[in-house]
């Protein structure tokens, strides 16, 4: 599986984290401007527990934890998440590998 995270999104994820061991679900479905939408959400122990069982892949950096949700795992083949901070927004954006138009996080 060639799904990356930037440093700049995992130390976003650490902020958001407040320094706490936390877990994250990343997915994504059919739709936005590039064909998919991506979603970041917070997961709970049990709802870890219950995908760590599917045999999902898992990344994690600085006790921070992203699962790649099993049913979406192809559609996130070859993203490369990062986290931007502009003038007006700070946002995290999502770039496939066979397409270089961003998509965020809505």
């Amino acid at each position: 599986m060639n799904i990356s995270i930037t440093r700049r999104a995992w130390e976003k994820l650490v902020s958001i984290s407040r320094g706490n061991k936390s877990r994250y679900l990343l997915s994504a479905k059919g739709g936005g401007c590039n064909g998919f939408v991506y979603n970041f959400s917070k997961i709970e122990n049990n709802v870890y527990e219950n995908i760590r069982n599917e045999k999902a892949i898992i990344l994690n950096d600085r006790g921070i934890s992203v699962i790649i949700e099993p049913r979406t795992e192809f559609l996130l083949q070859g993203t490369t998440v990062d986290y931007e901070k502009g003038l007006y927004e700070e946002k995290f954006v999502f770039t496939p590998t066979e397409k270089k138009n961003e998509t965020r996080l809505l």
